[in-house]
């Protein structure tokens, strides 16, 4: 064989491999960059999910409470109870999992201070109701516009997580569609010049 040839050789075949280790670095980094965006999804997910339980637990504990104070029987403080516990294990959940969202945990904050002020209305107007067998309007008014506040709190939060969602979804479509293109185009080029 020649020198020309066996240098050709040599030079072709570090060519290739050079592109080969390229390509399989690009695509380690591109698939880990899908990973990463595809938990950050779930994780958005995950927020919604426990906002959705905060407002179901609140609507359980406040169905408990009426059927309470409609027919003064205590079974429905055992459902109250536990609905009040799923709405505040919810709360601590997003509290934490938004935690890398400085103005999430901002109103985090004040959903937390919300969903206890309505808790307290809702235990004080069962005493209430226990001690003197009436309730006023008054205080049911207020448990309503904590209430309301609390859901607009959850959409305001709901609608920041979904942002974001639009947001990672974009940014993993990105690089699902480009890692197997960066795969073949590296496998293709290191065996053409193979």
């Amino acid at each position: 064989m020649s020198k020309n040839y066996k240098r050709n050789l040599r030079i072709g075949f570090g060519v290739s491999l050079l592109i080969l280790m390229i390509t399989s670095v690009a695509s380690f980094i591109s698939i880990r960059s899908l990973l990463a965006s595809a938990d950050l999804v779930d994780h958005t997910n995950e927020v919604i999910i426990q906002l959705n339980s905060i407002e179901a637990g609140l609507r359980d504990a406040e169905a408990a409470q009426r059927g309470y104070l409609l027919t003064k029987d205590n079974e429905f403080l055992a459902p109250f109870a536990k609905a009040k516990q799923r709405t505040i294990d919810s709360q601590v959940a997003v509290k934490r999992l938004t935690a890398d969202n400085d103005t999430q945990q901002k109103t985090a904050d004040e959903l937390k201070r919300l969903i206890d002020n309505r808790i307290r209305v809702m235990h004080n107007v069962v005493n209430i109701f226990d001690s003197s067998g009436i309730i006023s309007k008054a205080d049911i008014q207020l448990g309503k516009d904590f209430t309301d506040s609390i859901r607009l709190n959850i959409e305001l939060m709901k609608s920041r997580e979904q942002q974001l969602m639009i947001e990672r979804t974009q940014r993993m479509n990105v690089f699902a569609t480009y890692t197997p293109v960066l795969i073949v185009a590296g496998a293709i080029i290191a065996l053409i010049i193979t």
